[in-house]
């Protein structure tokens, strides 16, 4: 018979499992997946505590954090009874370790192949497809939590995390098609940018006056309020994306010479394979949660950690036949110009080493318990990130 783990926690890690299983999965997707080689202009690509390292050593010390996070897993998962916060911890940070990695690996491989003779410079379009890809993933993500939450677990500090990062992507959305609509040709493309962000913003004021209801009268009635006003803030900006993302307004792919394709294929591969193994682990964890007894899925478990551990291997294996991108950030002429988040959540993401794993989950919940971002899209879509205070 199945033994299953008690319901108070059994749900919180099942929510966990799979808010971090379709993150890193659909990142992958975006900028592993897809074919294509992208630039990810935003600070989560570029952390600050490594900005001034190569793009060498800047995807190695990710790989090592990586594997680091992973490690931790496969340690608590031995006692997960007692350990079941830290693995809830830990899946959240992998969440975003894996997310950093799969982004600076997609800037290491466009930075290489700019050293190539035969590279030509892609041409821009209105919109950065993954940037507002990416936007619509996370507001997608938060808003699907807080539907989710039971009545109980809507602390205030629940509903500033994810607040803040409806706010903050929000407004990184509406920024990326306000320029659109600034530059765009044909009025009536103006005009529909225009109105998408008005329907997202007035969308994001309504779920805001919830909350505020909620927070000052805690009653079921104001809980459903908020579950109600999260659906057009879902539909709003999720249309918005896929608007925004319409061949006719992105730029057209890079075109690769064969050359290329495989050195894409080299490095991508292992990346790609380091995110299953972390997808298989959150699937792993999910199935013991329902079947607490079975050894077999805390071997799945480490059998997943080395699969991890033997593509992080490859991976830095292949990265070291490139020497050219051992230099300096300051001598590659052909990046981009990063546009820098103001949200500290993903830029203050320290460094991680097998000793201070528990400092960069103490220090991941300081940065969501005193920092929120700064929004630039009106005052209804800012006051999310103060709801809580």
């Amino acid at each position: 018979m199945k033994l299953t783990m008690c319901s108070n926690y059994a749900r919180t890690i099942a929510s966990i499992c799979d808010h971090t299983q379709v993150k890193i999965h659909t990142v992958a997707e975006l900028l592993l997946l897809s074919g294509n080689v992208t630039f990810v202009r935003h600070s989560t690509a570029d952390d600050t505590v490594n900005h001034d390292r190569s793009p060498h050593d800047r995807l190695l010390l990710q790989v090592n954090s990586v594997l680091d996070v992973v490690s931790h897993i496969a340690k608590c998962v031995n006692d997960f009874k007692v350990k079941w916060k830290s693995v809830c911890d830990s899946l959240n940070l992998m969440g975003d370790t894996v997310t950093l990695l799969v982004q600076i690996c997609s800037n290491y491989m466009y930075q290489l192949l700019s050293t190539y003779d035969d590279w030509v410079p892609p041409k821009e379009g209105l919109i950065d497809k993954y940037d507002a890809a990416h936007a619509g993933l996370e507001i997608r993500l938060s808003c699907m939590r807080l539907k989710k939450a039971r009545y109980d677990e809507l602390s205030p500090h629940f509903i500033m995390e994810l607040c803040s990062n409806i706010s903050k992507y929000i407004s990184v959305l509406t920024d990326i098609c306000r320029n659109a609509s600034e530059k765009a040709d044909d009025p009536a493309v103006r005009d529909q940018f225009k109105l998408c962000i008005k329907s997202v913003t007035c969308a994001a004021g309504c779920l805001i006056a919830s909350i505020k209801s909620f927070k000052m009268e805690n009653t079921l009635t104001h809980h459903s309020r908020v579950l109600v006003f999260c659906e057009p803030v879902l539909a709003s900006s999720q249309a918005l994306v896929v608007f925004a993302t319409e061949d006719a307004f992105c730029g057209p792919p890079i075109e690769l010479s064969e050359n290329a394709k495989e050195t894409q294929k080299n490095i991508f591969g292992p990346c790609m394979n380091i995110v299953s193994g972390c997808v298989q682990i959150c699937k792993a964890i999910r199935e013991y949660i329902h079947d607490s007894t079975n050894p077999s899925l805390v071997q799945r478990v480490h059998a997943c950690f080395d699969s991890v551990q033997r593509s992080a291997n490859h991976l830095i294996e292949e990265i070291r036949l490139h020497p050219v991108l051992i230099k300096t950030p300051d001598s590659m002429s052909s990046v981009p110009p990063l546009q820098r988040d103001s949200s500290p959540t993903d830029k203050d993401l320290p460094e991680v080493s097998a000793n201070n794993i528990h400092t960069l989950l103490v220090d991941k919940e300081r940065i969501h318990n005193t920092s929120s971002p700064t929004s630039n899209s009106g005052s209804d879509v800012s006051t999310l990130s103060t709801l809580s205070r």
